[in-house]
């Protein structure tokens, strides 16, 4: 019977140690892991969206905003160009307010070219009804009729044969889009040059030089509205920072970028038993995959809002990373460990069995 009795002595020793440990003030840590993604503070791109436009956006990670999103749409049939600046172009990082390139817009520029071109036909005919000179500048309005006429003709051949390869499916409508504007320019420019013409020849009453003049005043401000359109599709960098060139287009359709690299936060998902145990007191230090090297983080928000992962529901914290300039490239996955204040055993034990039991 004794014999039976010693069989349980190293359980019963096993249980007395468990509960000795368990009402003795032995503290232990508390932590848990995840894995995060680091963003700079703030970062701005060009990219392209669905419909092939540009889009300039500024997004702020801090705050989880796009504090600036501006969209460059243009009109069906036209060709918009980006130019890179070329004194950037070697740079590896550029200052608030640097010119980054401009959208060229081929319609708008055509447009300030037609504006310009009746402005100066107009104050040529105003000029006419009170000078002496009248002679040159009846001729100098012929030889405009003569040379759009050519650009009409030669134009409107060409469309002739666009026209034919398109409807027999040779060319894209773009480029069939792009002779029909080159047609209806030419043809817009002969009209304005003939009815120039037509009126020198008959020339200019008095009545008629008050109605050039608000004529032109009107057109000025035509032109004045395309150039202040043109000069908005100049891109400026709202930020200083990193700049970065994407040579081979990426799944966000960004072609240019700037980072902010004074500071950089992680976004890391916390699963939802976790939460009622996280402060913002709590330590953060994190490892970026593929190294050994340790570096902190200060919790600054912990997220108020679930969602879900796989099969987990999380929350999202953010932290400021401590020392940026070890940060050497944006969107890096890292291993993060989340250390409170030391606990009882008891506690520790209680927590361990309500997350993983839940």
């Amino acid at each position: 019977m004794l014999y039976r009795f010693k069989r349980y002595i190293p359980l019963v020793i096993f249980l007395c140690v468990i509960g000795a440990l368990l009402f003795i003030p032995v503290k232990v840590p508390f932590s848990f892991r995840a894995v995060g993604l680091i963003h700079p503070v703030k970062k701005w791109s060009l990219k392209t969206d669905f419909d092939g436009n540009y889009v300039s956006e500024l997004r702020n990670y801090s705050q989880g905003i796009a504090e600036s999103i501006i969209s460059y749409r243009f009109e069906r049939g036209d060709i918009a160009s980006l130019i890179v600046n070329p004194a950037i172009i070697d740079k590896k990082s550029i200052s608030m307010n640097d010119t980054v390139g401009i959208i060229s817009s081929r319609f708008v520029l055509e447009q300030i070219y037609q504006k310009e071109n009746q402005i100066a036909i107009e104050i040529k005919l105003l000029q006419s009804s009170v000078s002496a000179e009248k002679d040159e500048i009846i001729e100098e309005l012929r030889q405009k009729v003569n040379l759009a006429t050519h650009a009409f003709d030669y134009a409107s051949a060409q469309f002739e044969r666009i026209e034919l390869l398109y409807n027999d499916s040779i060319i894209a409508t773009t480029e069939y889009e792009t002779g029909e504007a080159n047609f209806l320019t030419s043809k817009s420019d002969l009209e304005i040059a003939r009815a120039a013409y037509n009126t020198a020849l008959t020339g200019v009453k008095p009545g008629e030089a008050r109605l050039i003049e608000e004529k032109i005043k009107t057109l000025q401000n035509e032109l004045d509205f395309l150039k202040q359109t043109n000069d908005s599709y100049k891109l400026l960098s709202p930020i200083g920072g990193q700049l970065e060139f994407n040579a081979a287009m990426n799944e966000t359709g960004e072609y240019i970028s700037i980072i902010d690299t004074n500071s950089f936060i992680i976004y890391a998902p916390v699963k939802l038993q976790f939460l009622p145990y996280l402060t913002k007191d709590f330590k953060m230090s994190f490892i970026i995959n593929g190294t050994q090297k340790t570096m902190g983080a200060t919790i600054y928000e912990i997220g108020n809002k679930l969602e879900n992962i796989g099969s987990q529901q999380v929350v999202f914290i953010k932290a400021r990373v401590s020392d940026p300039s070890q940060i050497i490239v944006n969107g890096l996955k890292v291993d993060c460990t989340f250390s409170g204040n030391d606990i009882a055993l008891r506690e520790y034990i209680k927590r361990t069995l309500k997350i993983y039991l839940q």
